[in-house]
């Protein structure tokens, strides 16, 4: 185990020298970047970079900035499996939220972010205002923006919440941060929640740190977990996390899963919204498969069902 901890603690020291060069060469080209997850998690939350596994490392930058940081990462030897035309697409923008780069030299994986969820989800949260919520962080003597802890809490919950809280590490996050930071402003964070239509996610992870961790937590949420809707979407986080779960079919344990993102949506417009992008629209699958410049994105609808054919046929045959 001794071993096993100080590989992780030298690759995560390595990773944070990158965020720190990567960091620098943005903002020296005048590219504003927030730095999210990775690095920056561990030391809000845990207190130290090397407290917390991490694989890859994530910046958010504004969308006007992309191929100007996108030609950047191609000058520090970074390569990338999407090419610079993809991001002239207007739908591959829309359909996607990050483009991964490698540096093959130190195994080095990179996800440049121009929003934090893809647009099957709520338009409403995709249009946090992100940059009048940051703070900056010291780490190894050089200066990060970060998202503000309320922001941070939020964000944790959507992220988790996204991704039906399939590891038990993002909860431990949730618990680490809201024990390690003193100061939060709990009125801000509903606040944020509400403004941006993801209460019920927020509620989910506090509950759910509280529950696994018994993470002390504002009295608010407290009350939630007496609600009906929170007690029986627990109960099936946790059972998924076990993996005690027994679907009949493959059919019914991917309408579990549309049930548990469409009943996360706030209101009707957010459900409908739900419901058309997931249904009707190209999801970032089509749009990625091969390029197609503006002027004959169309064929991407006329090219999805064969896209659905091949894969669900595939599926069939294993």
């Amino acid at each position: 185990m001794k071993s096993i901890y100080m590989d992780i603690v030298k690759y995560n020291m390595l990773l944070t020298s990158e965020l720190i060069k990567v960091m620098k060469v943005l903002e020296e080209n005048d590219i504003n970047a927030i730095a999210f997850k990775g690095p920056t998690l561990a030391q809000l939350a845990y207190g130290d970079v090397t407290l917390r596994q991490y694989v890859d490392l994530d910046v958010l930058v504004e969308k006007n900035n992309l191929e100007k940081a996108y030609d950047l990462f191609l000058t520090r030897s970074y390569s990338s499996e999407i090419d610079k035309k993809f991001i002239k697409n207007n739908l591959f923008i829309e359909k996607n939220s990050d483009i991964q780069f490698i540096e093959n030299k130190k195994n080095i994986l990179f996800e440049l972010h121009w929003k934090l969820f893809r647009n099957k989800f709520s338009n409403t949260q995709n249009n946090i205002n992100i940059y009048t919520e940051i703070q900056s962080i010291n780490i190894n003597n050089s200066s990060i923006n970060v998202f503000k802890n309320e922001l941070l809490i939020v964000y944790l919950c959507m992220h988790g919440s996204k991704h039906k809280w399939e590891r038990i590490e993002w909860i431990v996050d949730i618990d680490k941060l809201l024990r390690k930071v003193e100061d939060i402003n709990w009125k801000l964070v509903v606040e944020i929640s509400k403004k941006y239509n993801c209460n019920k996610m927020l509620n989910l992870g506090i509950l759910l740190s509280h529950k696994l961790f018994n993470t002390p937590i504002n009295s608010n949420f407290i009350e939630k977990q007496k609600n009906k809707y929170y007690k029986e979407t627990i109960e099936y986080v946790l059972s998924e996390m076990s993996n005690i779960t027994v679907y009949k079919s493959e059919f019914n344990k991917n309408y579990t899963s549309f049930k548990f993102h469409f009943n996360l949506n706030e209101n009707l417009y957010d459900k409908s919204h739900f419901l058309k992008k997931t249904l009707l629209e190209l999801s970032n699958n089509d749009v990625n498969s091969f390029y197609l410049n503006d002027k004959f994105s169309f064929l991407y609808y006329l090219i999805k069902p064969f896209r659905l054919s091949v894969k669900y046929l595939k599926k069939l045959n294993k």
